[in-house]
């Protein structure tokens, strides 16, 4: 399998929440995503624009995320961030943006069709078809390397080159 480009975004969505605190956290979160996602308009094809929904989720305890998914021909990709104590809502709503804009907006990497946290977690599975693979990614991650180094550890005949350089775009082949 070849995962090499992600392809003309169709849509960008997400959920803001909160658990049991105040629904206003929520609104804040969206409304700081979006925000900072309409200050990059430019990027989204006619059409797109993030659509962020407001959720109350249940939960013993209290807390916020937001995540946004960014649909794409050839891939679908995730970015989030978590709330925390003092932590204010326009932050955790921005950080969520930055994430997407990271990986959208990559300029070493204009197509890269795998979010960091993807490259690293397909990896197995990749392995596992036994055929040879490939993939790009936004981001080659110290996790990612690692994971590839354990999986080359379980499959003898397994080999993986990765191009590119920590913390930058790259892509990753594995053949068998």
């Amino acid at each position: 399998m070849h995962i090499r480009e992600r392809g003309r975004l169709l849509s960008l969505s997400g959920v803001s929440a909160v658990a049991n605190l105040p629904a206003s956290i929520a609104e804040r979160q969206r409304n700081s995503a979006i925000s900072r996602l309409e200050g990059f308009g430019f990027l989204f094809p006619p059409g797109v624009s993030p659509d962020i929904e407001l959720r109350e989720v249940p939960s013993i305890g209290t807390g916020t995320f937001v995540f946004l998914l960014a649909s794409y021909e050839g891939a679908q990709c995730g970015f989030s961030s978590l709330g925390e104590r003092g932590k204010k809502a326009e932050s955790v709503g921005a950080e969520a943006a930055e994430e997407f804009l990271a990986h959208h907006h990559c300029e070493d990497a204009q197509n890269a069709a795998l979010d960091p946290h993807m490259a690293d977690q397909l990896s197995l599975y990749f392995a596992l078809s036994g055929t040879e693979s490939s993939f790009t990614t936004s981001r080659i991650t110290e996790h990612l390397l690692t994971n590839l180094w354990v999986i080359s550890r379980f499959f003898g005949e397994f080999n993986y080159r990765v191009t590119g350089e920590k913390g930058k775009p790259g892509m990753v082949e594995m053949a068998f």
